[in-house]
């Protein structure tokens, strides 16, 4: 059931708004649960589908190198890299030009041999920096956990769970892990209308027994918008082939409106995907 324009214009107005992915993030779990009236679970992406998009190297003490690493998806994340000697500004600022102009668009394990490589290819002097460096990719590539999730609404299962639905149900929020890998595997699943449902028992958790649950992936778009009037208006509400990277979902009573509840999903995680697009074009 699509949503309608009154709501579509709402959608776009409130998550516009947002000023980073995790505000994007934050902000897209308090609009689908007002929209449902149910719980939302919004997953940020995870290090291990991301690719590399810029890389800054910080000397902040005698032998420690700060990498702060930025992704398509719009994530930062930063280590510390130990050297045994500090090598010069000049060798820092040419081991990280050489690293941005060619992992660019790499996934951060081919990041992470591309870095190792360079370090015998006439920058020996950062040798033991680009090998540190190399080493945190790998690092981040191998992690496959999202590094948050973001929930709102649990205030509305009051309203249409009964007291002994309750407890089993809060026990299933806490279980983050579990509720990551359910939703996950149901936004990945092949669906016509590209939103997984699992309705009680099918969910193989018994904590959800009298629970459904809707999910959908959001990720990197193939159909990139081409002009001004595009990205403004249309692009969010545009089908396109969707790359996932992570979920959005909502938890709710069996007998919720799924048809609803499945147009809202299904529009703020086309949403997420069109911000996480525009992010990682540098726009």
């Amino acid at each position: 059931m699509p949503l309608s324009e009154a709501q579509r214009r709402g959608i776009n107005s409130f998550l516009s708004g947002s000023v980073s992915l995790k505000d994007a993030l934050q902000r897209s779990a308090r609009l689908l649960s007002e929209i449902t009236g149910q719980v939302a679970i919004v997953a940020s992406p995870s290090l291990s589908k991301a690719t590399l998009r810029h890389v800054e190297l910080v000397p902040v003490a005698m032998s420690t190198l700060l990498a702060v690493v930025i992704t398509d998806t719009g994530r930062v994340a930063q280590h510390g890299l130990t050297v045994s000697a500090m090598p010069t500004a000049d060798d820092i600022n040419r081991l990280s030009g050489a690293v941005n102009e060619q992992c660019n668009g790499q996934s951060l394990s081919s990041a992470s041999e591309t870095v190792r490589a360079l370090g015998g290819t006439g920058f020996e002097t950062v040798r033991e920096a680009a090998d540190a460096l190399a080493d945190a990719f790998a690092s981040m590539a191998l992690d496959e956990r999202a590094n948050e999730l973001y929930m709102s609404g649990t205030s509305h299962l009051a309203h249409s769970r009964s007291l002994t639905d309750l407890a089993p149900l809060f026990d299933a929020l806490e279980e983050q892990v579990v509720l990551m890998k359910l939703m996950s595997n149901l936004s990945e699943e092949p669906s016509a209308t590209g939103v997984g449902v699992s309705i009680g028992s099918e969910s193989h958790t018994p904590e959800l027994l009298h629970a459904s649950v809707v999910s959908s992936g959001y990720g990197r778009s193939t159909s990139p918008v081409a002009n001004d009037s595009e990205r403004n208006e249309t692009s969010p509400d545009q089908d396109s082939t969707n790359e996932p990277i992570a979920f959005v979902g909502s938890i709710g009573p069996t007998h919720m409106d799924y048809a609803a509840t499945m147009a809202a999903v299904r529009a703020v995680a086309k949403y997420l995907t069109f911000f996480v697009s525009e992010s990682g074009s540098g726009d």
